[in-house]
């Protein structure tokens, strides 16, 4: 089957059941009457693409001004929760930790996940044979361990990646031998670019989606963190502040990870072109996203 159809399949099936939900749970609204929206994204380089995507289909298909603010998300979704905001992208559920104490989710209009299969921890390029390095326990063998030099490249982050691995190296049997080498994020990704241009052999933390992930073929042999979803949250009354055809469009939009490492590849290449020529490369998907099951 062709891959690109199990991603529209799957982004379909999946919206089309969330859509039923909200549709029973509200009446529809009428266009806010200055024909504005707020948009809160977080800085993070995950979701200024996608946040762009949907501001430019909320401008070109809904004729809707948008006003796009990147900014942290205690500050974003406080705005949100009290009404100063319509809409923000930047919150995983399960949360990894307490974003604010400054606003509650009954607060907000969950517009449910937009992209699911979030995850982080120990990633080797796809180079290396699966028969040497397909899971943490090949960590353990003797020509692996050459192999890596005995260490793993590691990095913070709001994940917690650092201390997960420490507990890790330091609690499994034949892990002990290995460094982790604290790195910056920024310098971790340039060591990852220079082993993968030697096709070296590296393990390294590394997060799902991201640009890392989305510029080479990578694996994840030990996870970090339990997987998560990222969610549109908007303002409580959403619903009565905005036409149907707009909240419907936000609760049908939904990204494959794999459209979402796409875009952010594509983002980091030309921010000038990247999102038009997204549309125009998945026009079956943009359709449904903007007028539903007719556009099937």
């Amino acid at each position: 089957m062709n891959k690109g159809h199990n991603y529209y399949q799957s982004a379909i099936v999946f919206a089309l059941v969330l859509t039923t939900i909200l549709l029973g749970m509200t009446t529809p609204g009428s266009a806010k009457a200055n024909g504005k929206i707020a948009f809160y994204v977080a800085p993070e380089t995950e979701y200024v693409p996608v946040g762009e995507l949907i501001s430019y289909l909320l401008r070109s298909k809904m004729g809707l001004e948008v006003n796009k603010i990147v900014q942290y998300p205690e500050v974003g979704l406080r705005k949100v929760a009290t009404g100063k905001g319509d809409l923000f992208l930047g919150l995983k559920l399960p949360p990894a930790n307490e974003t604010s104490g400054s606003y509650r989710i009954y607060q907000l209009c969950n517009l449910g996940p937009i992209y699911e299969d979030v995850a982080a921890g120990w990633g080797v390029p796809a180079y290396i044979s699966k028969k040497w390095l397909g899971s943490s326990e090949d960590l353990r063998n003797e020509k692996t361990k050459n192999r890596l030099h005995r260490e793993i490249i590691v990095y913070e982050s709001d994940e917690k990646l650092l201390e997960a691995s420490r507990e890790i190296v330091m609690g499994v049997k034949g892990l002990q031998e290995y460094e982790l080498v604290e790195l910056s994020e920024s310098v971790a990704n340039s060591e990852l670019e220079r082993a993968t241009r030697n096709e070296e052999w590296i393990v390294t933390t590394i997060r799902r989606p991201s640009l890392p992930f989305s510029l080479h073929d990578f694996r994840i042999i030990e996870r970090l963190t339990e997987e998560q979803s990222v969610h549109l949250f908007g303002r409580n009354d959403l619903m009565a502040e905005f036409s149907g055809e707009v909240t419907q469009f936000l609760s049908r939009f939904y990204l494959p990870i794999e459209l979402v490492n796409e875009l952010i590849r594509t983002w980091d290449q030309d921010q000038e072109v990247s999102v038009r020529d997204f549309v125009n490369r998945h026009p079956k998907l943009v359709a449904y996203w903007v007028n539903g099951v007719k556009a099937l």
